[in-house]
């Protein structure tokens, strides 16, 4: 008899490859088993608004990217009239902000809480990947 994937959650459609340490389970593990500090990081991660299926977490970050593409943006305008008025200072507020660790320190982050709360499955999502490479370069 074929099992209706569909209904399946997506946790439970995950292959699992045991590494030579770990023990191999049947079962995803369950929240039953996890720790404080884990339930709580996973309740941050995915409190909704109320009546609808938005991410609080998700808007918040959202905003914080969306800020530092306008400063980028502010940045990059202010850079350029440097570079036609032919001054040599050319500090200004936009080019302090991008030029300081704020904004990698907030993907920094969101990327170890999401690390902590999902573990192996966290490296099951490509856009995951996407937030390691943005950090890693980054920091680099």
């Amino acid at each position: 008899m074929q099992r209706d994937v569909s209904r399946t959650s997506s946790l439970e459609r995950l292959p699992y490859t045991p590494g030579p340490s770990s023990k191999v389970k049947e079962e995803p593990e369950s929240r039953d088993d996890w720790g404080r500090l884990r339930l709580v990081s996973a309740v941050i991660l995915e409190a909704m608004l109320p009546g609808t299926r938005t991410v609080i977490f998700d808007i918040a970050i959202s905003t914080v990217i969306s800020f530092n593409m306008l400063a980028m943006v502010f940045d990059i305008d202010d850079r350029a009239k440097c570079i036609t008025d032919g001054t040599e200072n050319c500090d200004t507020f936009w080019i302090g902000v991008n030029d300081s660790w704020v904004f990698l320190a907030i993907y920094a982050c969101e990327l170890v809480l999401r690390m902590f709360v999902y573990r192996r499955v966290f490296l099951v999502h490509a856009s995951n990947w996407m937030d390691v490479f943005v950090v890693v370069v980054g920091i680099v």
